[in-house]
This record gives structure tokens, C-alpha cells and sequence, in this order.
């Protein structure tokens, strides 16, 4: 398990660093006050989609701790990778779909492992 505020550490940094200079068209200004929100933001809206989810706690996704089994999210998206070549989120800003190299970046960002590159 890995404590939830490093994995929203991990989330907001790949939204910011690879979502945002997409959706704003490349604006350096735009994706700097975007990223800047998210950063703050973030953690708090990740919150109840992850460490108050039901469905989530009675998987054992994540736990009365906060912890968030990372290994079992990876495996899972892995193999959604592996069957249909992307695994696709909603997510409150649209639908997103993640390839093998996006599932990576997340992984090593959730775990805290620095730079994602």
C-alpha cells in the first residue's frame, strides 16, 4: 500500500505535466495557472474518488488508513493494456485514455519515484 498523498502527489504531477499543455493548446501562461490550480486542488478532488469510494474500500483498493494498493491498480491496468491497448478513465473533466507508456509515468509518479521520464 502506498499512502494516499503520494499517490494524489503522483496523480496531480502527471495531470499537470502531460494532460494540461495538451488541453490548453500548448498556452505556457494558460498551463501555468491550470497547473497551479490543479497542484492546490488536487488532492482534495482525487480524494473522494479514491479514499471514499465503496466500491474501492470493499476491493481492498484502498484501506481505513489511506492507503492505496498501487500494485493491484498497476496489475489491473496492465492487463486492461495488454487485452484493449488502452484502459480508458472518466473523469470529471472528460474521458481520458491512457497507453502503456502513461500507465508507467503513473505508476512510478504514485510510488514517488521522481521524475517520471
Amino acid at each position: 500500500m502506498v499512502h494516499f498523498d503520494k499517490v494524489s502527489a503522483g496523480i496531480v504531477r502527471y495531470i499537470v505535466d502531460e494532460m494540461i499543455p495538451h488541453v490548453v493548446g500548448g498556452n505556457p501562461f494558460i498551463a501555468g495557472m491550470a497547473g497551479r490550480i490543479i497542484g492546490d486542488r488536487g488532492p482534495a478532488m482525487l480524494k473522494p474518488m479514491l479514499l471514499e469510494n465503496p466500491m474501492l474500500k470493499a476491493a481492498g483498493i484502498v484501506d481505513e488508513k489511506g492507503g492505496v494498493d498501487i500494485d493491484l491498480l498497476y496489475k489491473a491496468a496492465k492487463e486492461s493494456i495488454e487485452e484493449h491497448r488502452e484502459c480508458a478513465l472518466d473523469l470529471p473533466f472528460g474521458k481520458v485514455r491512457l497507453k502503456a507508456d502513461d500507465i508507467e509515468k503513473l505508476n512510478r509518479l504514485c510510488r514517488g519515484e521522481g521524475d517520471a521520464k
